[in-house]
């Protein structure tokens, strides 16, 4: 009896411990200044650093995986994804899609990396701290 007890409050801490991990949620920024806002409802704002304008996304998280996808313009059906791996306070991208009617390319991000001549760390989101 003594054991399944201590196996209850052990299996309880557990699930306590993980419901605690911190979400997506927040402001995130990579090394070219490129800015991710999550709010807790699905949505996203991608910006750039010092401009006041921001485009809307959605987004999804499942387990450690968020993907991040653009919303077309006016009547474009032309959208981009980003899949990331969520750890602690780093996202990092490890697929970026290009979309459009009959047409999906998806890019690993080192390869883009390699296309775009930017460094892997340049590409990767820290999470901002609060400003309080």
């Amino acid at each position: 009896m003594k054991r399944i007890i201590f196996f209850l409050l052990c299996f309880s801490s557990l699930l306590a411990a993980c419901s605690q991990e911190p979400g997506v949620e927040g402001k995130w920024k990579n090394g070219d200044g490129n800015l991710i806002r999550f709010d807790n409802a699905g949505k996203a704002w991608l910006g750039q650093e010092g401009y006041p304008d921001e485009g809307e996304c959605n987004y999804t998280v499942t387990a450690d995986t968020v993907v991040v996808t653009t919303l077309p313009e006016g009547g474009d059906s032309l959208y981009n994804s980003y899949r990331m791996v969520l750890s602690d306070d780093t996202l990092r991208i490890v697929v970026f899609g290009l979309h459009a009617t009959g047409m999906q390319q998806l890019i690993p991000i080192e390869e883009f990396a390699l296309r775009s001549g930017k460094p892997m760390d340049k590409l990767t989101f820290i999470r901002l701290k609060e400003e309080k």
